[in-house]
């Protein structure tokens, strides 16, 4: 059978990455049939990133997106310059998951796109799930085993949904 992919989209900062980190490694050891790539936005002025990103030993695909200068925010709120951050990484979200869909279609045994799980402050990325025509699911960080039971029940593509 082959594998599904999931393209987890974590809010920037270090505590998201991890929390999201943590959740893919738990699915991946209860599902067999998942892959799971995370993608990276990331502030210039975060130095625990890397670090983090160094430290980790596991067979979660890591894409870093590349820096983009967001346009200013119409206000100076930080949920609006955060919002504004997010906006501006959709161009780098849609070619990475399209390099994954073109990889994965160059060959038989590589996983299929099944469904992205965004932060819940990433709904923008919406708009990118829509584009390749795959569910997205919304993971709320304080709750990560919430958000476990939601992915359980959706069971994309596994044996439990072909019952």
């Amino acid at each position: 059978m082959k594998k599904a992919e999931l393209v987890f989209i974590p809010s920037p900062g270090v505590g998201h990455l991890r929390s999201t980190v943590e959740l893919a490694k738990l699915l991946l050891e209860r599902d067999h049939c998942l892959s799971i790539t995370v993608l990276v936005m990331q502030r210039p002025v975060d130095t625990k990133v890397n670090p983090y990103l160094h430290s980790l030993d596991n067979n979660i695909n890591i894409i870093r997106l590349p820096n983009v200068d967001p346009s200013p925010p119409k206000s100076s709120s930080r949920i609006s310059s955060s919002n504004s951050f997010i906006e501006s990484h959709k161009p780098n979200v849609q070619e990475a998951v399209a390099k994954l869909v073109h990889a994965e279609s160059a060959s038989d045994d590589s996983p299929r796109l099944a469904a992205f799980v965004l932060d819940m402050f990433c709904t923008s990325m919406i708009e990118v799930a829509n584009n390749f025509g795959v569910p997205a699911c919304f993971l709320h960080l304080e709750c990560r085993f919430s958000g476990l039971e939601i992915l359980r029940a959706s069971s994309f593509g596994t044996e439990e949904a072909t019952h």
